[in-house]
């Protein structure tokens, strides 16, 4: 794909132009994905970020996970990994605030946690999610004076053709 190429020099552009600024002081992390719906694929390019949950239209749920390191440190590489992605297929996209948290319980809200709840959401309208894990989590959640870190979920859904929103 031509865009592999692309994708990749951008990723190494930012990662220099961080370096040179902040020489190696601050990193930060980043996941792209790459839809490309007429051959039915799906990139995802990860620089330090977690991973993405697929849930496909047959009710398989899938991590999609890629070692890496965040843009600005060491030795960074850039490499993605394709999988199918099909009318009917939704991917969530996350940051590390979303599931990196201490609980009520004492215990720490993971990456499992999160995987656990969002599969028991799944079934549920991509619109439903975006209100409905928020509320989870914040059931979680001990709470606490501290700033937490930064919580972004985002929801993709490939419609079928002749479905209309």
């Amino acid at each position: 794909f031509p865009s592999h190429d692309r994708t990749q020099q951008i990723l190494h552009w930012i990662d220099r132009n961080l370096n040179q600024i902040c020489n190696g002081k601050y990193w930060i992390s980043v996941s792209v994905v790459e839809l490309f719906l007429d051959s039915n694929q799906l990139f995802f390019w990860n620089a330090g970020g977690p991973p993405i949950f697929i849930k496909r239209k047959n009710g398989e749920f899938k991590k999609l996970s890629l070692p890496s390191t965040p843009l600005g440190s060491e030795d960074a590489q850039f490499k993605s990994i394709m999988t199918e992605f099909h009318p009917g297929d939704r991917f969530l996209v996350f940051s590390d605030g979303v599931f990196d948290f201490d609980q009520v319980d004492g215990r720490s809200f993971d990456l499992h946690s999160l995987k656990r709840l969002v599969e028991e959401e799944s079934s549920i309208e991509a619109r439903e999610i975006l209100n409905s894990v928020p509320k989870k989590l914040g059931e979680f959640e001990k709470p606490s004076g501290e700033n937490r870190d930064d919580r972004t979920l985002l929801v993709f859904h490939r419609k079928h053709p002749r479905e209309v929103s």
